[in-house]
């Protein structure tokens, strides 16, 4: 599993005025917008500079953001036995290895692109953290080269 955190370089906090943005940071690298433009379709939907985002505040942004662009995928993996275990984020990036993907990781959201983890250094999200949710978003341009320019 590969991690890269070069798309989610934002201004520091200080200047910013905000922390604890990883809903922001995800959806700024899923939908390839500028970072103001993401905080404020949540803000826009209840969250508060400073704070996470609960899960509702988070829906109504991919809705408003996405449209019909996204639609949840399945996180739970199920064997014969009738055991059912939620997916780790290895086992995600191996099943969903191509597409954009927001994934709610343990009240932490990232982004996975073509199978690539999309976080911040030092998250203390790893392969083994267990996927909660996971929406899929397409009809995205690449932002390859724009990844600086939407800082």
């Amino acid at each position: 599993m590969r991690i890269d955190s070069s798309l989610y370089a934002t201004p520091s906090p200080e200047t910013c005025g905000d922390t604890k943005d990883c809903t922001v940071r995800a959806l700024r690298v899923a939908f390839a917008v500028p970072y103001d433009e993401a905080r404020e379709v949540l803000e826009r939907n209840g969250r508060v500079r400073g704070r996470g985002a609960t899960g509702h505040i988070v829906r109504e942004a991919l809705a408003q953001m996405g449209g019909e662009r996204h639609a949840e995928v399945p996180t739970v993996l199920r064997w014969n036995s009738g055991l059912e275990r939620e997916m780790t984020l290895a086992q995600f990036t191996k099943r969903y290895g191509f597409g954009r993907y927001v994934v709610e990781c343990r009240r932490h959201l990232i982004t996975v692109i073509d199978g690539v983890v999309h976080d911040w250094p030092r998250s203390g999200t790893g392969p083994r953290s267990r996927v909660r949710y996971a929406w899929r978003v397409w009809g995205v341009p690449d932002q390859s080269n724009t990844a600086s320019s939407s800082v």
